[in-house]
């Protein structure tokens, strides 16, 4: 059958998976082989430039200018790599219409001379400035706004189950879910921005949705059906994420296309970090609950 078509009717396939004859370490093995290349990945940047993954221009600090107009981006860094006293633009990013340039953070006489070649060359352009303090709180304040949410629904998932393996699969999960697509972001050279990390903290939610689904239909079920009840869950939550998937990947493309590239990272991290999610609740989450229901009870 066609790919296109398992694509547009997922659900219709789940019964050709056969999980009673795949061994639980082998269906561990995938998702914790790719979390462990994420984890890779990013003790490689880390060790390359001093953190785990690239920050955004709010959480250095620096200085970012943003024009709508038609010149073409290598002629506008051109002229503002040659700003007497001010030294090269950190990047220069075509946007729709226009441009945005961003430069590491500079002293007050190089920002004159920044300020007095915008109002001759480029005075619609307008000006921001963030100091590497401010970032650095922005950060702290990010940081602690993802954490929050993972120990919230951490706890919200103890509350729900009241049971130790079936609630750490699902944190497990999610966690997983969250570091891989940070991975990719590090590989394709995604900034962390105030922008990304709302798609890290939706990535949370996507997670818990599938995974709670599964392990209820498992625990609630009859140990007996356990497959039938893991096939159930699946139709469900396989088709939910694919057609989730398919419009974070339209949205990318669309975005990338019309130079809004906040919307393309978005729809990149969410992309894969559903996918990610499939793998992690349809493999690794089914063999620890399959242990948890069956294996530990001499059910299988």
């Amino acid at each position: 059958m066609a790919v296109w078509d398992k694509l547009a009717h997922p659900s219709d396939y789940v019964d050709d998976v056969d999980y009673s004859e795949h061994s639980s370490k082998k269906l561990i093995a995938v998702p914790l082989g790719i979390l462990g290349l994420a984890l890779l990945v990013l003790l490689v940047h880390f060790l390359l430039t001093g953190l785990p993954v690239s920050l955004g221009f709010e959480f250095t600090g620096g200085v970012s200018l943003q024009m709508q107009t038609d010149t073409p981006v290598d002629q506008i860094e051109q002229d503002f790599s040659n700003i007497e006293g001010v030294p090269a633009p950190d990047s220069v990013q075509a946007i729709s219409g226009g441009a945005i340039v961003r430069y590491q953070p500079l002293d007050d006489d190089q920002m004159g001379e920044l300020q007095d070649f915008r109002d001759d060359e480029y005075p619609d352009a307008s000006i921001e400035m963030v100091s590497p303090a401010h970032g650095l709180s922005l950060l702290y304040q990010s940081i602690g706004a993802v954490l929050f949410a993972f120990l919230l629904m951490t706890f919200v998932v103890f509350a729900f189950f009241r049971t130790f393996v079936p609630s750490m699969a699902i944190v497990a999960s999610a966690a997983s879910d969250m570091i891989v697509p940070i991975g990719v972001m590090t590989l394709l050279g995604i900034d962390v921005t105030l922008g990304t990390i709302p798609a890290i903290l939706l990535i949370i939610g996507y997670s818990i949705d599938s995974d709670i689904l599964l392990t209820r239909n498992t625990l609630t079920g009859r140990r007996k059906k356990f497959y039938e009840n893991v096939r159930n869950a699946m139709r469900t939550g396989v088709t939910m994420t694919t057609t989730s998937m398919a419009a974070m990947a339209v949205m990318a493309v669309s975005a990338h296309f019309f130079a809004i590239f906040i919307l393309r990272d978005i729809g990149i991290i969410l992309f894969f970090g559903l996918g990610m999610d499939l793998i992690n609740t349809y493999m690794m989450n089914v063999a620890i609950l399959r242990w948890h229901v069956l294996d530990r009870r001499g059910l299988r």
